[in-house]
């Protein structure tokens, strides 16, 4: 189980850091998805309660393949409306992917912590669950927008919108170390 939790750790972390060497993405969000789906497998030989969360996986692991290639900051290169809206498009869908992902894994996370009689690792997670589910969602819904805020205000909220989200990504995963910890 430790090895495991420890895919689903690096996995995340793949899928959390978007750094590209020329145009290469060095840490693929695919690879990302193949090691949670690997953690996944293995946590489900003994617990049975991740099945939905391995088949998003799989999805994700597939649809985010041109991420290797496409960088998602801009490089100052002058583009069209239309492939601007593409891309954010493909963004919001694969984040509302990976957030069902991640409401998934926390349902088993909560199944799991149950079964092991692990209460205050339960109740943390479920915390943790409403917390970063709230955020995410209302990162998404700002993102979704931010093409139409222009102002200074917005900008400063979508900065610290980003900050309070890498905040909850890095709690989740300090969480997942926690389940590494517990077995």
């Amino acid at each position: 189980m430790n090895t495991a939790f420890r895919q689903l750790f690096w996995g995340f972390l793949f899928t959390l850091f978007e750094i590209h060497l020329i145009v290469i993405d060095i840490l693929p969000e695919p690879v990302g998805y193949g090691l949670i789906i690997a953690g996944l497998n293995k946590i489900m030989e003994q617990f049975p309660y991740f099945q939905t969360a391995k088949k998003t996986a799989g999805v994700l692991a597939v649809v985010s393949i041109p991420t290797v290639f496409i960088q998602e900051t801009s490089n100052g290169a002058i583009t069209s409306n239309a492939a601007m809206i593409g891309g954010m498009t493909y963004d919001v869908l694969l984040s509302l992917i990976h957030l069902f992902l991640v409401f998934e894994l926390f349902r088993g996370l909560i199944e799991l912590a149950a079964e092991i009689e692990e209460i205050p690792l339960k109740v943390r997670t479920e915390k943790t669950f409403q917390v970063y589910m709230w955020i995410s969602m209302t990162m998404l819904f700002l993102l979704t927008f931010s093409i139409n805020l222009f102002d200074v205000p917005a900008s400063i909220l979508l900065i610290v919108g980003g900050i309070v989200w890498l905040i909850m990504e890095i709690v989740f995963l300090v969480l997942l170390a926690a389940y590494r910890r517990a077995f």
